[in-house]
């Protein structure tokens, strides 16, 4: 998905390196890097942004913005007690 929108904005260098790491990683069988090769993914965060920035600044807003933000927190904890605990693989 991020490969096609990059595409649709005309960043094809952006689409490119998205592009080449879903193929790489799926024509592997190793999926135990797939998490951290997703965080090398900038072009989705700058896409992210571009949807962030555009949105007003409204009331309605900060609260979608708050609540996204508080389940994140909430995600990585439990992340973080999984690491902790050693049942961290994917």
């Amino acid at each position: 998905m991020v490969t096609v929108v990059a595409l649709a904005k005309r960043r094809v260098a952006e689409a490119s390196w998205v592009g080449v790491q879903v193929l790489a990683f799926s024509l592997s069988y190793w999926l135990m890097s797939v998490n951290r090769a997703v965080l090398l993914w900038f072009p989705l965060w700058r896409l992210i942004d571009d949807v962030v920035s555009s949105r007003p600044r409204t009331r309605g807003w900060m609260v979608v913005g708050g609540i996204i933000a508080a389940a994140a927190l909430v995600i990585q904890g439990v992340w973080a007690w999984l690491y902790f605990t050693g049942r961290w693989a994917s």
